[in-house]
Protein backbone atom coordinates (compact mmCIF):
# COMPACT_ATOMS: atom_id res chain seq x y z
CA UNK A 1 0.00 0.00 0.00
CA UNK A 2 0.71 3.82 -0.48
CA UNK A 3 -0.31 6.65 1.43
CA UNK A 4 0.81 10.42 1.16
CA UNK A 5 2.01 13.04 2.85
CA UNK A 6 -1.14 16.16 2.07
CA UNK A 7 -0.56 17.91 -0.75
CA UNK A 8 1.99 15.28 -1.47
CA UNK A 9 4.76 17.62 0.39
CA UNK A 10 8.15 16.64 1.26
CA UNK A 11 7.46 16.64 4.98
CA UNK A 12 9.18 13.33 5.66
CA UNK A 13 12.91 13.25 4.44
CA UNK A 14 15.39 14.13 1.57
CA UNK A 15 16.59 11.80 -1.11
CA UNK A 16 20.49 12.04 -0.92
CA UNK A 17 22.55 10.14 -3.17
CA UNK A 18 19.75 7.55 -3.81
CA UNK A 19 19.29 7.11 -0.06
CA UNK A 20 16.22 8.09 2.31
CA UNK A 21 17.96 10.66 4.99
CA UNK A 22 14.49 11.46 7.78
CA UNK A 23 13.44 14.60 8.59
CA UNK A 24 11.92 14.58 12.71
CA UNK A 25 8.60 13.89 11.14
CA UNK A 26 9.61 10.97 9.10
CA UNK A 27 11.73 9.46 12.20
CA UNK A 28 8.10 9.95 13.94
CA UNK A 29 6.03 8.08 10.93
CA UNK A 30 8.48 5.45 10.85
CA UNK A 31 8.38 4.83 14.84
CA UNK A 32 4.85 4.71 14.61
CA UNK A 33 4.42 2.18 11.86
CA UNK A 34 6.86 -0.23 13.81
CA UNK A 35 4.42 0.01 16.54
CA UNK A 36 1.64 -1.19 14.68
CA UNK A 37 1.89 -5.06 15.34
CA UNK A 38 1.43 -3.71 19.28
CA UNK A 39 -1.65 -2.20 18.83
CA UNK A 40 -3.62 -4.18 16.11
CA UNK A 41 -3.71 -7.69 17.09
CA UNK A 42 -3.67 -9.78 13.43
CA UNK A 43 -1.32 -7.26 11.77
CA UNK A 44 1.97 -8.17 10.47
CA UNK A 45 4.25 -5.75 8.90
CA UNK A 46 6.94 -6.78 6.26
CA UNK A 47 8.83 -4.16 3.81
CA UNK A 48 8.25 -0.83 4.30
CA UNK A 49 10.01 2.52 3.40
CA UNK A 50 9.36 6.02 4.23
CA UNK A 51 10.11 8.57 1.18
CA UNK A 52 10.01 12.07 1.11
CA UNK A 53 6.33 12.83 1.01
CA UNK A 54 4.74 9.01 1.02
CA UNK A 55 5.47 5.41 2.09
CA UNK A 56 5.44 2.30 1.21
CA UNK A 57 4.27 -0.91 2.96
CA UNK A 58 3.64 -4.66 2.90
CA UNK A 59 0.69 -5.15 5.96
CA UNK A 60 0.02 -8.61 6.45
CA UNK A 61 -3.63 -9.16 7.71
CA UNK A 62 -2.60 -12.64 9.54
CA UNK A 63 -6.35 -12.84 10.27
CA UNK A 64 -5.74 -13.17 14.59
CA UNK A 65 -8.80 -11.94 16.60
CA UNK A 66 -9.07 -10.03 19.59
CA UNK A 67 -10.69 -7.12 21.51
CA UNK A 68 -14.33 -6.75 22.55
CA UNK A 69 -15.94 -7.33 18.70
CA UNK A 70 -13.59 -10.18 18.23
CA UNK A 71 -13.10 -10.14 14.51
CA UNK A 72 -9.61 -9.00 12.95
CA UNK A 73 -9.01 -5.35 12.01
CA UNK A 74 -9.70 -4.38 8.79
CA UNK A 75 -6.64 -2.61 6.78
CA UNK A 76 -8.73 0.64 6.70
CA UNK A 77 -8.78 -0.03 10.74
CA UNK A 78 -4.86 -0.40 10.45
CA UNK A 79 -4.07 2.56 8.05
CA UNK A 80 -6.80 4.92 9.45
CA UNK A 81 -5.49 4.24 13.09
CA UNK A 82 -1.46 4.66 11.74
CA UNK A 83 -2.73 8.19 10.74
CA UNK A 84 -4.26 9.69 13.58
CA UNK A 85 -1.55 8.31 15.86
CA UNK A 86 1.60 9.50 13.43
CA UNK A 87 -0.08 12.74 13.40
CA UNK A 88 -0.77 12.99 17.20
CA UNK A 89 2.77 12.06 17.94
CA UNK A 90 3.63 14.94 15.59
CA UNK A 91 2.09 17.50 17.33
CA UNK A 92 2.80 16.32 20.57
CA UNK A 93 6.26 16.47 19.58
CA UNK A 94 7.19 18.99 16.81
CA UNK A 95 4.09 21.69 17.97
CA UNK A 96 2.44 21.37 14.50
CA UNK A 97 -0.81 20.96 14.15
CA UNK A 98 -0.44 21.22 9.85
CA UNK A 99 -2.49 18.10 8.45
CA UNK A 100 0.13 15.58 7.73
CA UNK A 101 -1.61 13.17 5.65
CA UNK A 102 -3.63 12.93 2.04
CA UNK A 103 -6.84 11.12 2.12
CA UNK A 104 -7.09 7.70 1.77
CA UNK A 105 -4.45 5.50 0.33
CA UNK A 106 -3.38 3.11 -2.64
CA UNK A 107 -3.54 -0.94 -2.03
CA UNK A 108 -2.25 -3.56 -3.88
CA UNK A 109 -3.41 -7.16 -2.79
CA UNK A 110 -0.38 -9.82 -2.74
CA UNK A 111 -1.85 -13.03 -4.40
CA UNK A 112 1.61 -14.87 -4.79
CA UNK A 113 5.20 -15.10 -3.76
CA UNK A 114 5.95 -14.04 -7.59
CA UNK A 115 4.40 -10.84 -6.60
CA UNK A 116 5.16 -10.42 -3.33
CA UNK A 117 8.98 -10.54 -4.26
CA UNK A 118 8.18 -7.92 -7.21
CA UNK A 119 6.57 -5.48 -4.33
CA UNK A 120 8.77 -6.11 -2.12
CA UNK A 121 11.79 -5.08 -4.59
CA UNK A 122 9.49 -2.59 -5.82
CA UNK A 123 9.50 -0.81 -2.16
CA UNK A 124 13.41 -1.49 -1.46
CA UNK A 125 14.64 0.10 -4.57
CA UNK A 126 12.04 3.35 -4.28
CA UNK A 127 15.09 5.84 -3.53
CA UNK A 128 17.16 4.99 -6.47
CA UNK A 129 14.08 5.46 -8.68
CA UNK A 130 13.26 8.79 -6.81
CA UNK A 131 14.31 10.99 -9.44
CA UNK A 132 11.60 9.60 -11.98
CA UNK A 133 9.19 8.55 -9.53
CA UNK A 134 5.91 10.32 -10.24
CA UNK A 135 5.22 11.31 -6.17
CA UNK A 136 9.05 13.05 -6.76
CA UNK A 137 7.32 16.97 -6.98
CA UNK A 138 10.71 18.06 -8.56
CA UNK A 139 10.32 15.74 -11.64
CA UNK A 140 6.46 16.96 -11.86
CA UNK A 141 8.30 20.39 -12.23
CA UNK A 142 11.04 19.36 -14.53
CA UNK A 143 8.48 17.31 -17.04
CA UNK A 144 5.96 20.93 -17.28
CA UNK A 145 8.88 22.65 -18.27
Amino acid sequence: MTICSHARRCVFGEIIDETVHLHPTGHIVQAVWRNLPNHFTGVALDEFIVMPNHIHAIVVLTGERAGAMNRAPTLGEVIRGFKARSSVERRKSLGDNAVLWQRNYFEHVVRNDADLSRVREYIADNPRRWAEDEENPQRVQQATR
